[in-house]
């Protein structure tokens, strides 16, 4: 949790050090929504795709 919030304060640094105040509050908010889209898409993509492991597979099949 703690690399979290190390990286959000980067990430809210580095937008407030870049951009303009009038433009982040205009629409430089939204950027790091669109980040996260991206990234939970990629996350939901490498789960679908991903193969089960035997071991879970077989644990799975063995319902008590």
């Amino acid at each position: 949790m703690c690399g979290g919030m190390l990286l959000e304060l980067g990430t809210a640094a580095g937008f407030s050090y870049f951009m303009p105040a009038d433009m982040l509050f205009e629409w430089g908010w939204r950027i790091p929504f669109i980040a996260g889209l991206f990234i939970s898409s990629v996350g939901l993509y490498i789960r679908k795709n991903l193969a089960e492991s035997p071991i879970y597979k077989k644990a799975k099949g063995t319902r008590r």
